[in-house]
């Protein structure tokens, strides 16, 4: 049986580095965040609540992930596109975190 907080006391403590965790993605995301609170004293509870799928994105897309963040995200359009893929009027989304501060 695992146990976790040895495992984000060693990684707290340097003995394990964060890219050091063998466990099925979603298991090590929660893992790091834990120990990176830990190690910083920052609550990042709000990090482990997203829909993407973490199994996907941390294989591919990002290493040592330790959770997904929101953003705001508005609509722009319809704007007149003519490209090699798209022709048309098309309404853009936008992200920005400008509204955030």
């Amino acid at each position: 049986m695992r146990d976790d907080n040895t495992l984000i006391d060693k990684i707290s403590t340097k003995k394990l580095g964060l890219h050091q965790i063998d466990l099925p993605a979603s298991e090590a995301i929660e893992i790091r965040r834990k120990a990176v609170e830990k190690l910083t004293g920052a609550a990042l509870d709000a990090l482990g609540a997203y829909a993407i799928d973490a199994e996907s994105s941390s294989k591919r897309n990002i290493e040592n992930m330790i959770g997904a963040v929101q953003i705001p995200v508005g609509i722009a359009g319809p704007l007149a596109v003519e490209g090699e893929y798209a022709n048309g009027a098309f309404y853009i989304p936008l992200a920005t975190t400008e509204g955030l501060w």
